[in-house]
């Protein structure tokens, strides 16, 4: 069975494998970043999924506080700083949070074009081959996650507004149904009134 090793890929070919040690000492190290995405034992397709869930969660998070609306404890006031809080599910503040995750997934990602597994047995051109293939995939995913959550916080922006005022909509609904049903209880009582006078030598007020 071919043992797997995570190696440094140089940028002449040659060298590949003399660096085999310096590579697993480079994982080591970076294993200790606090960058999520940066770990050594995740594979490309595993950090792949774990940023499109935590932007997910992202996204999620800022909705659930759209809705509850004023019922809730979050804000739309754009701050003065860079600082938001997490209470805050304005399009700005999403947009900052948003960035901060995609970046920290990006260094990842381009760090992982430094390395690739080989076999012991590969030869410099089948590690050549697996390099590039695997920076291919690297840049057509960055490429994707970039344009997918450009979309996402247009769409976003778009929802915001229009839910405000579907909120507002919908308590002068809430206004108008208590309304009617009043004035349909007030009906009822004007019905059970007798319409005629009864033993009264007119049917008119005087």
């Amino acid at each position: 069975m071919i043992t797997k090793h995570k190696i440094k890929i140089s940028l002449t070919l040659t060298l590949a494998v003399l660096i085999v040690a310096t590579g697993i000492l480079y994982g080591t190290l970076q294993a200790a970043t606090t960058n999520p995405y940066d770990k050594e034992e995740l594979t490309l397709e595993e950090v792949e999924v774990l940023y499109h869930k935590r932007i997910n969660d992202l996204f999620n998070s800022k909705l659930k506080l759209m809705k509850q609306g004023d019922q809730g404890s979050g804000t739309t006031e754009i701050p003065t700083g860079d600082e938001c809080s997490e209470n805050n599910y304005s399009t700005f503040c999403l947009s900052i949070a948003a960035a901060d995750e995609y970046e920290k997934y990006a260094e990842a990602l381009r760090k992982r074009k430094e390395t690739v597994s080989v076999g012991q047995e590969d030869s410099l051109a089948v590690i050549g081959i697996l390099s590039a293939g695997q920076t291919l995939a690297i840049d057509n995913e960055l490429f994707r996650s970039k344009k997918t959550l450009d979309m996402a916080l247009d769409t976003y922006n778009e929802i915001l507004p229009v839910y405000r005022m579907h909120e507002k909509f919908q308590k002068l609904i809430e206004t108008l149904t208590k309304y009617n049903k009043k004035l349909s209880e007030f009906r009822g009582e004007v019905e059970k009134m007798p319409s005629k006078f009864v033993d009264a030598t007119t049917a008119k007020c005087t």
